[in-house]
């Protein structure tokens, strides 16, 4: 019965706007802080392994590189993005930090994280169709174009959701959260 209620009240008070527990939260930041360097470093070891010669990488399709790069590059200014959001908006400190600017940060957070999945969708959906191109199992223009369909709508809504909470975030009071979660 204890676990349970110390797990409720954990999550009570991770849950909540501006009453982070502070202590569980740094673990949280290390945590991100070093995925972002993972991230980098791999960025930096990929953008040097493209750049070589060798005859696997000399083999590859420009536009996998690219949709790897990009992909990469967009989660780690996710996570940026997103740590600098929950620092400024989300811990509790100073509450002259809390304005439009530093709120708007998770719409940034938002648009590199629906951007990263874009091109790891890409980077998957060319890798299938070279694998396939000339066999049996090659991709049809159906498929095609369902995926593209599909993409396309992924990335209207997860940028509507960026426009809306950046309308929301700079109406100055003027937009309510009724209206925000009507919309």
């Amino acid at each position: 019965f204890s676990s349970n209620v110390s797990a409720s009240l954990l999550v009570i008070m991770v849950s909540f706007h501006g009453s982070f527990d502070v202590h569980a939260w740094s673990i949280i930041f290390i945590f991100s802080i070093c995925c972002s360097w993972l991230l980098l470093l791999a960025l930096l070891v990929i953008i040097n392994q493209f750049g070589c010669k060798s005859s696997t990488f000399a083999k590859m399709k420009c536009i996998v590189k690219i949709y790897s790069i990009s992909s990469l590059f967009c989660f780690l200014f996710a996570n940026i993005f997103n740590l600098l959001y929950t620092y400024y908006v989300k811990l509790p400190h100073n509450d002259d930090t809390i304005n439009a600017y530093t709120k708007s940060f998770w719409g940034l957070y938002n648009t590199f994280w629906s951007l990263g999945y874009t091109f790891t969708y890409l980077l998957w959906y060319q890798r299938i169709n070279d694998t396939f191109k000339d066999s049996v199992h090659s991709l049809q223009k159906t498929t095609n174009i369902i995926f593209y369909f599909l993409l396309f709508l992924y990335i209207i809504t997860q940028q509507f959701n960026t426009i809306i909470w950046e309308i929301f975030v700079f109406s100055n009071g003027k937009m309510t959260w009724k209206q925000f979660n009507d919309i």
